[in-house]
């Protein structure tokens, strides 16, 4: 008797396994890099990856015969972040006045700039908490937002509940429905 396999991958990258890595590599740099910022890389680097498995989790999600529920909701996370970058993220962030010298940091630093902004509008507003994470001690990382800086964190942390409300929640229950419809033993 033989056994053939004919399915294919579930997940098409492991996205856990990478967010291990992440956080292995990030614990390292914090030991030698006492400067960075450890949440705040790791709350960037986590919620960018959590929204890069969606993604990549729909398609698989929409195809199967059993999972339009929990497609659904996850295509409504997707959404939902999307106009919670665009929107709220985009107002709040252009609403606050930033030191000039976080002006001389974005003219330093122009490209890694586009970058963090076109990914935290598009992917995850947590991203932008790169700018000042101190990421392996690197000038790069290391936005100066004087005075300002705990109005930034404000308007995140704001912006983390809501998104944690409207994404977060929702995807969990996506998750539960998931597998409390799973037939047992598959």
């Amino acid at each position: 008797m033989t056994c053939t396999y004919i399915g294919e991958m579930v997940f098409p990258f492991p996205f856990s396994i990478l967010m291990a890595i992440f956080l292995l590599g990030l614990s390292i740099a914090w030991v030698f890099y006492s400067k960075t910022h450890y949440f705040a890389s790791l709350l960037a680097l986590n919620d960018a990856l959590l929204r890069l498995n969606w993604i990549f989790l729909l398609p698989y999600l929409l195809m199967a015969d059993d999972s339009k529920v929990p497609a659904l909701i996850i295509a409504y996370c997707l959404f939902a972040t999307l106009i919670t970058n665009l929107i709220l993220w985009r107002l709040s962030f252009k609403n606050s006045n930033f030191d000039p010298s976080y002006e001389g940091y974005v003219k330093r630093y122009p490209c890694l700039h586009r970058v963090i902004k076109v990914t935290s509008y598009s992917l995850s507003f947590q991203v932008f908490r790169l700018t000042y994470s101190q990421l392996l001690g690197k000038k790069c990382f290391s936005a100066n937002f004087g005075a300002r800086l705990p109005d930034l964190q404000r308007i995140l942390g704001h912006n983390t509940i809501l998104s944690v409300v409207l994404t977060c929640l929702p995807a969990l229950a996506a998750n539960i429905y998931g597998l409390c419809t799973q037939p047992q033993g598959t």
